[in-house]
């Protein structure tokens, strides 16, 4: 993966980490709370979660599908 590809990937991250929050923040109102939904080892399942197998053949929702 070049920079370009890498920085585009961190801000994906960004943005999909952001929108989880707001919309995490309508159940679990506690900042704290929520941060633990949110943090690098929760953030590694919630982008699995978000990706589909065509873009990825190998980290995608399917197995958590599967498991579903």
């Amino acid at each position: 993966m070049n920079s370009t590809d890498a920085q585009k990937n961190a801000a994906w991250i960004r943005s999909l980490q952001s929108f989880l929050n707001n919309v995490l923040a309508n159940i679990i109102p506690d900042v704290r709370k929520r941060s633990r939904y949110l943090d690098a080892r929760a953030m590694k399942i919630w982008i699995r979660a978000f990706t589909h197998e065509t873009f990825d053949a190998v980290n995608n929702n399917e197995d958590l599908e599967y498991l579903g």
